[in-house]
Order: structure tokens, then sequence, then C-alpha cells
């Protein structure tokens, strides 16, 4: 239980404090952390589906991702950028619970959890997504890989449960459902499979049919998988190099811990419980291929079906000694980016190279923050990296994300 514990302690000082400290010294110029902290800002009983001014748009006529509004009500603790941080770590340390509860319970080897548990806190998808925070795309770890866990020891209720909270942070998750709806039904669960099929179809219609009936236009989405975006992406090296990693990050590791004829066995086993992970895996792949938009939260949710792979593939039994060294010696190398960038909040250096730490410039930072808080201003144009902490303000939009965003600099723009 000793490298567990070290794990998470790894992740909480070179991971979750870097990403806050960062955060507090105005580092992250990035769209998703102020539109979402502005969501959760505004998101009540009376206003279910609020304008955001970060992003000229009202909120679920963008993205669908109702799982803000278990979150939102959590905003009188701590203030919206730090609670979309916070729910992230959380759910990644959540996540990484599944496998070691899988071992307590004697259904996988020592291992193959303690393998999967490392590529769910330290593989590349999980760390691109936590070092450019936040998304509730990222916020769907814990669920999903507790939704795997479930299926793992076929315990239908609470997968059902937790199939449902994955929907909820995504629209992509209903093809994801029907396809492991179909391998669930390929291994002869079929009342199982028939279940989750019809309720992805039905999440996949109220999102995509119903949801622009009475909420207006919103196929902002839509229209990048409908367009073939990411097909035409293909010929950017930059893009094929992460989606080479991707391919061996999410397969290698099962390769790795396994033998050519378990692996025989396993693909011509329709009840071996390798298909509903590698079902996703392949189909959360193919959607990033067709859409589009590999980096960051996007790529996020193939951490746990690369770490599902790891745990259903192989038994610790029949794993070698030089299989355990080599996979031991990925998950470090896997983990050393962490090591890295985390690191640079200890040693004194940026957590990025455009964001220097000097006091000065923080302070500065913050007294015009404060300004503008106090004057209310209403019409306020900030760089991302300012826009977390100014949500307050009716009117603040984002550069680069709202209508206005490349209008010139003028009265009112930060």
């Amino acid at each position: 239980m000793y490298l567990p514990l070290l794990g998470w302690a790894v992740f909480i000082f070179l991971v979750w404090i870097p990403v806050e400290r960062a955060n507090i010294a105005f580092c992250f110029n990035n769209y998703d952390l102020g539109i979402y902290a502005q969501a959760l800002s505004l998101l009540s009983l009376d206003e279910q589906n609020p304008f955001l001014s970060t992003r000229g748009i009202r909120l679920f006529n963008d993205h669908f991702d109702p799982v803000l509004l278990l979150i939102a009500p959590f905003r009188e603790l701590v203030r919206p950028d730090l609670l979309a941080i916070r729910t992230e770590m959380i759910s990644v340390l959540l996540a990484s619970l599944a496998p070691l509860w899988l071992w307590k319970r004697g259904v996988v080897g020592k291992t193959p959890a303690l393998v999967a548990f490392l590529l769910i806190l330290f593989s590349p998808m999980t760390l691109r997504a936590v070092f450019f925070p936040a998304h509730p795309g990222t916020w769907s770890l814990a669920p999903l890989a507790w939704f795997f866990a479930f299926l793992s020891v076929d315990r239908p209720r609470p997968a059902i449960f937790m199939l449902l909270l994955v929907f909820a942070c995504k629209e992509e998750y209903p093809v994801v459902g029907a396809g492991v709806a179909a391998a669930l039904w390929f291994q002869g669960r079929k009342q199982l499979g028939q279940l989750i099929f019809v309720l992805s179809l039905i999440w996949a219609l109220g999102v995509f049919v119903v949801r622009p009936i009475f909420l207006g236009k919103s196929d902002f989405y839509t229209s990048a998988m409908v367009a073939g975006r990411g097909l035409s992406a293909i010929e950017f090296v930059n893009i094929v190099q992460i989606i080479l990693q991707a391919i061996v990050v999410v397969f290698g590791p099962w390769f790795l811990l396994n033998n050519w004829n378990k692996f025989r066995k396993d693909l011509g086993d329709r009840r071996s419980t390798i298909w509903p992970p590698l079902t996703a895996a392949v189909i959360l792949i193919l959607i990033r291929l067709v859409g589009g938009y590999w980096e960051n939260h996007r790529m996020a949710p193939l951490a746990i079906p690369a770490a599902f792979l790891v745990l259903n593939g192989t038994q610790d039994h029949a794993i070698s000694d030089w299989q355990k060294k080599l996979s031991l010696l990925l998950c470090v190398a896997i983990i050393w980016p962490a090591l890295e960038q985390g690191g640079r909040t200890w040693m004194g250096r940026p957590f990025k190279t455009h964001c220097p730490i000097e006091t000065p410039r923080v302070n500065a930072i913050a007294e015009a923050v404060r300004y503008l808080e106090t004057a209310r201003a209403t019409e306020v144009l900030a760089s991302g990296n300012l826009v977390p902490s100014l949500v307050s303000l009716p009117g603040v939009e984002q550069v680069g994300a709202s209508p206005t965003a490349h209008r010139e600099e003028s009265g009112g723009v930060v």
C-alpha cells in the first residue's frame, strides 16, 4: 500500500499544488477555466442556462455538461475557478482508487493494479488535461473509472449510476456507451447491454435533438464532427505525434503485461472482460480522429480504458519478473513530465515560460483585478489568465473566445 500513498503524494505535491499556485499567479491563458468558472458562478435553480459573456453564448447551447449543476452549490465554499480546479484533481484521485479497489477485492493482481493506478494519475493524457485546467471532460475520469470497475465485478446498478454521471460530463459519451453496450451484448450480458444502449440512445436524442428544440441552436460541437475536421488535421506532424503517443500509452502497457497466446485467447473469447474497455478505447480514438482536438481535456478519458486494458488483460501470476520490472520502468518514464513541470514550482522556476514568478508582476495584476471588481466594470475584454478572477463582473469577455475577441483595444478593455 506504500506505492499508492507515494503516488498520491507525488500527484498532490507535483501536480495539484503547482496548478493552484500557477492559477493564483495568473498563468493559465486558456479559455476553459474562465468559461467554466463563470458557469459555476452563475448557475442556479433560477438560472439553469446562464449567458456566458466569456463565451458569448448560453452555457448549454455550447457544450452540454449538466454535471456543472451538481458542482455549482460548492461555490459557497471556494471561488469558482478554484472549485473547477479542485473538482478536476479530486476526480483524478477518485479514478485512481478504482484499480486498487479491484485489487483489494481479489479481482486483479497487484502489478496490473499498480500499473493501472499510475496510468490514471500520470499518463500524458491525464497530465495534459490537469496542467491545462479545467473542463468537465476531465471530471469524467472518476465516474468512467468506476463504471468499468463495477462492470468488472458485475454490479449493474452502481455501474449504470456512474454511466449517467459520465453522460453528464460530455456529449460524446453516449457513443461510447452504445459501443460498450454492443460489447456487453457480444459477451452474452444481453440484458445489461440492452439497458445501456437504450440509456445511451435516450441521452443522445436529448442532447442532439431535444436540446436544440428547447434551447436553440447548439451545433458548435457536432459541426466539427460532421465536417471531419480531425481527418484534415492528420497532415500536421505534431498531430501525428500526439496520435501515435496516445496509441502507445493506451495499448502499450496492455501488450507489455501480456503474451501472444493470452492476446489470442482474449480476443477469441467473446466473454473476456477485455471487450468493454477495448471498445471504449477504440471509439474514443475514432471520435478524436474524426472531430479533431487532441490536446488537453479531450484526450484525458483515454487514460481510463488504458488502465482497464491492463487490469483485464492478465493476472499477476502470469506476469514474468522482466515484465513487472519493465512495466514499472515504463511508469517511471510516464511520470517524469509531472516530476519536471510540477517540480518547477518548488525550485523557484516559472510554471510556464510565459508566466514569470516575480512578485511585482503578480501584485500588479492582482491590484488591477481588485480595481475592476471594486468599480464593477461592465465592459472588460481580458486575456484568458485574468478572466477566472473576473467572472463576478457581468460583462467580462475573453480574448479569443468572446464575439468581441478581435476588436481593437479601447476604453474598458484590459
